[in-house]
């Protein structure tokens, strides 16, 4: 019988070929192919982050990539954006999640030591999403993308800071309090005279070499204000100061200091006050700065200053 597999004639009484070993009359079976089948497309494509093609590195290209400096400091105020938009969520995640604890972490310790340590977690934060935003961006060959991701990231936080800093000062100035009995010892902030300023208002002015050992400026609170008149009232230890012929409730601000000397009355005109320190002279509005309305340190006293003190 004739194999239907190879063709080969086997003998008679057979039940398999000889040859291949294929039961006699059955059908030869399907050959399977062997070649491998291949997709396209890779299927891992949509899930890897784009990134832009890394331009050749050039020393002028470099020095040209100055413009990455404002766009790194916009990628510090705005942690986790960047890196949300590129396609990186967990770096995106973990850059919000560190400025949400940073800022919580800064409003629990602000009236503490360890303020400080917020800051500096917020600066890690800043520093991380503004180095990884600039990496992506400049294009350059490893390592240089990431030597420059690290300095433009210092650059634009160190600018952040100054802009800050300067802004800051020039709205709040701050002040160096020299151990005054009523205030403690620290810096406090300055605030601006919305308007003309009232009697007890603590001021900030500059000293002019008036009062020693109290730095180049004065606080001291207003005394008498245009119109009215500082005169010296009683003898001996009922010696008192006079504000239009009555006793005035204005409280010095070192209450162990003697009475400041008074030779005549004074009247104030438009454009002066009189300040309760010694002397007792007339003191141009002009020369103002403002009112002590914050102290920043000591940390554990930082808040609004209140004036005029409690009653003991």
């Amino acid at each position: 019988m004739q194999c239907r597999r190879c063709g080969e004639q086997n003998m008679p009484g057979l039940d398999d070929c000889f040859s291949c070993g294929l039961t006699l009359g059955e059908e030869a079976p399907t050959p399977i192919a062997t070649t491998p089948r291949v997709r396209a497309s890779n299927p891992l494509a949509k899930h890897a982050p784009a990134r832009p093609p890394r331009a050749p590195w050039r020393p002028p290209v470099v020095l040209r990539r100055w413009l990455l400096l404002p766009q790194a400091a916009l990628d510090a105020l705005t942690p986790g954006l960047s890196a949300w938009r590129g396609g990186d969520r967990r770096l995106a995640a973990g850059l919000l999640g560190g400025a949400l604890l940073s800022a919580a972490l800064i409003a629990l310790t602000w009236t503490s030591i360890h303020h400080g340590w917020s800051l500096l977690l917020l600066n890690g934060v800043m520093l991380t999403s503004a180095a990884a935003a600039t990496r992506r961006r400049s294009g350059a060959p490893e390592p240089w993308d990431a030597l420059i991701g690290a300095g433009f990231a210092i650059a634009g936080v160190a600018l952040i800071w100054l802009v800050w800093w300067a802004g800051f000062e020039q709205w709040r100035p701050r002040v160096g309090i020299a151990g005054a009995p009523d205030l403690a010892s620290g810096t406090y902030l300055v605030a601006p005279l919305e308007g003309p300023p009232s009697v007890n208002d603590l001021v900030v002015v500059q000293n002019r070499g008036r009062l020693r050992g109290m730095g180049d400026r004065l606080v001291a609170p207003v005394l008498a204000v245009p119109g009215q008149e500082v005169s010296r009232g009683g003898s001996g230890q009922h010696r008192a100061l006079l504000v239009d012929g009555a006793a005035t409730p204005v409280l010095p601000l070192d209450p162990d200091a003697r009475l400041p000397p008074l030779d005549s009355p004074i009247a104030v005109p438009e454009g002066y006050v009189v300040l309760y320190a010694e002397p007792l002279v007339l003191t141009p509005t002009d020369e103002l700065l403002g009112y002590l309305s914050y102290r920043w340190a000591p940390a554990e006293l930082r808040g609004p200053v209140p004036w005029p003190p409690e009653a003991p």
